[in-house]
Parts: structure tokens; C-alpha cells; sequence
């Protein structure tokens, strides 16, 4: 488990604590007005950590679980502890410049596919992939 500890100013809490909620939490709106695109940066990272994603449609932050009880410790500490289990999917471009400087020969091994970022790109003939994600 990789756990990293963001420490956020006090403007980025204040932001985030006088958020609305929806009834269940899974809708966050950012409520004092149009940000200066540095301070958006900020909210918006701590929220993406919190779980949720910027909705244009919604006009605000959706989340799969309700982050409030997490919020009310972040604004309370002014630290974001993060959590992750070391999975990251690696990116198209990552992918494409592996793929310019190797050409694939002979039984391929994807011992952490993950999702299947790299394997996809690769020929099927011979090609062993494993990882618990792709289930």
C-alpha cells in the first residue's frame, strides 16, 4: 500500500467545507463563486483524491460513496491522507513509445496487466497476460 499525505491550505479547506451535498453525498458543488484557475487546481485535486470526478453536466463533483465523513476530518487536520495500492494504469503515450522501440518476438509475458493498457497493443499469438484486475 503506497500512502502519501497532502497538506492543504486553509483557503482549499474553507472551499471544500462549505461545499453543498445532495441528499446521499455522491454530489458535491463548489458554492462561492468562479475560482482563479490556481485555486481550482488545488480544490479540485483534493477532491479527485476524495474519489470524485468534475461532472460539467451536474455542475459539481460526483462520487461514488459519500466522502462527507472523510471531508469533515480533512477540513478538521488539514491533511488528505491517501491511500493506494500501487496499481497505476499506464498511459497511451507510455505505451506507443515502448511499443516504437520493441518489437514484440517469439511467447510475450504480461505478469501485471493490470487493465490491459500494454497488453491490448500486443499480438494475441503466444501472448500469456495475468493480473487479478482483468478478472
Amino acid at each position: 500500500m503506497l500512502t502519501k499525505k497532502i497538506v492543504l491550505d486553509k483557503s482549499v479547506l474553507e472551499i471544500i467545507e462549505s461545499m453543498e451535498w445532495n441528499y446521499n453525498g455522491t454530489l458535491g458543488k463548489i458554492t462561492c463563486g468562479q475560482l482563479d484557475r490556481d485555486v481550482y487546481e488545488k480544490v479540485n485535486l483534493a477532491l479527485e483524491q476524495l474519489g470524485g470526478k468534475w461532472n460539467r453536466k451536474q455542475g459539481g463533483h460526483v462520487f461514488a460513496m459519500d466522502p462527507r465523513p472523510r471531508v469533515k476530518g480533512l477540513v478538521e487536520s488539514g491533511v488528505l491522507t491517501v491511500e493506494r495500492d500501487g496499481f497505476f494504469e499506464t498511459p497511451f503515450p507510455i505505451v506507443q513509445w515502448m511499443l516504437e522501440r520493441v518489437t514484440p518476438v517469439g511467447r510475450l509475458l504480461e505478469p501485471q496487466a493490470g487493465l490491459g493498457a500494454i497488453v491490448e497493443h500486443l499480438p494475441r499469438k503466444n501472448l500469456v497476460s495475468v493480473d487479478p484486475k482483468l478478472g
